[in-house]
């Protein structure tokens, strides 16, 4: 079954258009082993969606965090468009999923796994939704602000309070958690893991509690991942940054050590450590000690030094904040970025969760987007007002390409652009051609009176010149002397400015690599109808990827690839 649904992970195409972009949106799922049950199998919802063209190598997998799903990527509470959107139209595959036990992922209904179920299901009430995540500014604990930067949110749409719409939109898409923590997380990295095998190389972004299941996956197969994006990750390692106060939770960015939370640094199930971690059910896997931070702003945990876990050399110098301690081997071999909203409470923590990776090995680049002008955000940064700007930033550590704007002209059918154009410039045309009559009739009149040495044309001359040009005037344009029909030179789009070039005139029929060529079709708008562009096989409209317009461009058979082939 695995086999199967690794490959062919595309059933049922459909074309569709989500924020104006066109693209090809299947779903499918993939296999999902439970832990400790070779007989037992879960699934994995997943949602592709795929541009006309796609313009970044990797493709974007979308993980959403507790008490969410996949759903939660589409469409933000106010009704706009989500990052899921914002990633297509840069020109990337978007794959979004539901992690196991969360919305359209399938969980057997099996006696034996009962021990996996919570005793009671959490879920997350209106309050703590409004007091930690829509509305934290309004959040006043023991006095004062339950972290201090909670008062500078101001991105979340509408009053971030009950009875607002887009907080009533939210909490419809809140979700319950019944299955322990371990399971949930071993169920995401499988699931995970076998979507990779499906998709082939990926950029994995998550949030929340998905960046430990992108880490998780990472960490399983490092090969299969490009780069991990980790937006305000569950943390911090091995603590806990929050006290108990009457009124609600306190945020301190001196953390409390707590070794029942994610003891393996980053999640509570085992990552790849050189020298291993222990493998303990209780108790610390990790040889940990209580550090201050440097500017004497708070204190961390982090792992006790352990000679010769890692050598300096010349050629491999220690990476910035790494040291001797047990490396994360796995994680070590992609980059790492983590996302931190100023308004936020992980402002106080996520700072140790970056520096617990650096002394580990991992390459991380840490946004405190305030420090980058972002300001305002909360934890769900990607639902508020200025996600894009967020997302932008991401796109751009990532190395996608800037957000493609085509030429303001539609995308017609091939065979209307002699009548379109016609009806376009005919007026404009009729003007130039008087003026072009007027400028050539006074030419030739001087270089014919020129010739005969005469300082006045003859009158017969005259009048047979001025009839030739009556008759040039009453002939539709298009048309010979003998009323043949004759194929005005198409016009060319300026890429960069959209002004309309006069190109070489052509009588041969055109070809999809001429007509990319001239511009008359963009590359994020490949819908090319059969009257324009026939296939013997399908009645409907031909929808090209990249791999089948450039193998058409340089003239070679597209790659039988079932992944790519729409």
């Amino acid at each position: 079954m695995a086999l199967m649904m690794a490959t062919r992970p595309y059933p049922e195409p459909t074309s569709c258009f989500i924020d104006g972009e066109a693209c090809i949106r299947t779903s499918f799922k993939v296999p999902a082993e439970w832990p400790g049950k070779d007989d037992k199998v879960a699934q994995m919802y997943v949602e592709c969606l795929e541009p006309m063209v796609v313009r970044h190598r990797d493709p974007v997998v979308l993980i959403h965090g507790d008490f969410h799903h996949g759903a939660v990527w589409f469409t933000k509470p106010d009704g706009n468009p989500g990052w899921a959107a914002f990633f297509l139209k840069r020109g990337c595959r978007v794959y979004v999923v539901d992690l196991p036990g969360s919305g359209q992922s399938y969980i057997p209904n099996d006696f034996d796994l009962c021990s996996d179920f919570m005793d009671a299901e959490q879920k997350m009430s209106e309050k703590s939704v409004e007091t930690q995540l829509t509305a934290p500014e309004r959040n006043i604990v023991g006095g004062t602000a339950a972290w201090p930067t909670a008062g500078l949110h101001n991105k979340w749409p509408g009053t971030g309070q009950r009875g607002d719409l887009a907080f009533d939109e939210y909490m419809k898409s809140q979700q319950v958690l019944f299955l322990q923590k371990v399971v949930r997380q071993k169920l995401a990295q499988n699931g995970l893991c076998s979507l990779l095998k499906a998709i082939g190389k990926a950029i994995l972004i998550g949030q929340g509690a998905g960046c430990t299941a992108a880490w998780l996956a990472a960490d399983a197969m490092p090969e299969m991942v490009a780069k991990v994006v980790a937006i305000e990750p569950a943390g911090p390692p091995a603590a806990k940054a929050h006290s108990i106060h009457h009124g609600g939770r306190k945020y301190s960015s001196w953390l409390s050590r707590d070794d029942s939370m994610r003891k393996y640094g980053l999640a509570d199930v085992p990552l790849t450590f050189n020298p291993p971690a222990k493998e303990s059910s209780q108790g610390p896997a990790l040889d940990l000690e209580v550090r201050q931070h440097p500017n004497n702003s708070g204190c961390y945990m982090a792992q006790k030094y352990v000679p010769g876990c890692v050598v300096s050399t010349q050629d491999a110098p220690f990476k910035y904040g790494q040291e001797s301690v047990p490396q994360l081997v796995q994680l070590k071999q992609m980059n790492h970025a983590v996302f931190t909203a100023e308004a936020s409470s992980h402002r106080m923590f996520d700072w140790a969760t970056v520096m617990f990776m650096r002394q580990a090995g991992v390459s991380v680049d840490h946004f405190d987007l305030a420090q980058f002008g972002v300001t305002g955000n909360g934890h769900l940064m990607f639902l508020e007002t200025n996600s894009d700007e967020i997302a932008a930033m991401v796109a751009g550590w990532t190395g996608m390409p800037d957000e493609y704007k085509p030429v303001s002209y539609p995308v017609i059918d091939i065979s209307q652009i002699h009548d379109q154009d016609e009806n376009q410039n005919q007026e404009q045309n009729q003007e130039q051609n008087q003026e072009q009559t007027q400028e050539q009739n006074q030419e030739q009149t001087q270089e014919q009176t020129q010739e005969q040495g005469q300082d006045q044309a003859p009158p017969q001359a005259v009048e047979a010149f001025e009839a030739t040009q009556e008759t040039s005037l009453k002939r539709p344009r298009g048309q010979d002397d003998d009323g043949n029909d004759i194929s005005p030179a198409p016009k060319r789009l300026d890429a960069n400015t959209g002004l309309q070039s006069p190109q070489a005139q052509t009588t041969e029929s055109p070809t999809l690599a001429s007509l990319f060529e001239a511009q008359y079709i963009q590359p994020a708008q490949l819908l090319l109808y059969n009257a324009s562009y026939p296939s013997p096989e399908c009645d409907e409209p031909l929808l090209l990827n990249e791999d089948a317009l450039f193998a058409e461009l340089i003239d070679f058979p597209a790659p039988q690839d079932e992944f790519s082939a729409l």
